[in-house]
């Protein structure tokens, strides 16, 4: 009898997260905050083009904020990368760009962003623990419908060994469901899987047949781009050296299974 002990990972080492979150106090309100940012970024987040007011010349960044103002007076938190934090420092005024002035320079070609567009931001006040939103972001949905077995494409641990960053890719639609990791004195053992987002209406298969409405001749559904969803495992001891091995055992048949179930009772859903 042959046993399977996995797939063996080159484990990298990295720096988690590579973000950096910043308490900031807004300018005027939250909500004002909110109409410059764009629709939604990751998670429950938006994206935001900031630009600190001391800066000549201008240097635009990129951000993120929660969907959702926080609760009565307590201060925003701004999502950036490591690069970019380098620049935070406490005290420092920023103001932030409406979609309207993103959408005029991606329309015409080497425009710049116009400082007199810029409304105001807030003042930083120092560095954060990880908002609710990037924290649900990296962990699993205990909702997703009918889940399989996934391979994960990447792992990495933090530089004191005690944080796994596993790394996958997934349908339109799919959503990481659950990570089981098993430690053990000479090994760890990693086991994915992915089921479908109950939050959204499952989209066909690649290449299955979909009736379209009168006027509009049917189609064949294409293969839709692969999103990459990164989980943060904490471990109960540091990783020390020891190999990582995914257990998945990967099966086409479940995923298309699954999807189509989960499609036709949504279908029921929505016709009841």
């Amino acid at each position: 009898m042959v046993v399977n002990l996995g797939r063996k990972f080159d484990v990298t080492t990295t720096p988690l997260l590579p973000f950096t979150n910043w308490q900031f106090t807004p300018a005027e309100s939250s909500e004002l905050l909110r109409t410059a940012a764009s629709k939604r970024g990751w998670g429950d987040s938006r994206s935001i083009t900031g630009e600190f007011d001391d800066d000549a010349p201008p240097r635009p960044w990129t951000a993120w904020i929660p969907e959702q103002p926080p609760p009565h007076a307590d201060p925003e938190t701004v999502t950036v990368a490591h690069a970019i934090s380098a620049g935070f420092e406490p005290g420092r005024t920023f103001g932030v760009y409406p979609v309207s002035e993103l959408n005029r320079t991606a329309a015409r070609p080497g425009a710049t962003l116009r400082k007199d567009a810029r409304l105001p931001g807030g003042r930083l006040i120092g560095p954060t623990t990880d908002p609710a939103w990037l924290t649900r972001l990296l962990a699993p949905n205990p909702h997703a419908v009918a889940p399989w077995e996934h391979p994960v494409d990447r792992v990495e641990v933090s530089h004191d060994g005690a944080q796994l960053l596993l790394s996958i890719r997934g349908g339109r639609g799919e959503v990481p469901a659950s990570v089981q990791v098993q430690e053990l004195t000479d090994r760890l053992d990693v086991l994915m899987s992915v089921g479908i987002d109950p939050a959204h209406a499952p989209p066909p298969l690649p290449g299955e047949f979909v009736p379209s409405p009168p006027g509009r001749r049917a189609r064949v559904i294409q293969g839709s781009p692969e999103r990459l969803w990164r989980l943060r495992v904490t471990l109960a001891h540091p990783l020390d050296g020891r190999p990582v091995y995914d257990l998945a055992n990967p099966d086409e048949t479940a995923r298309d299974t699954a999807r189509l179930a989960a499609r036709r009772a949504w279908n029921n859903r929505q016709h009841r």
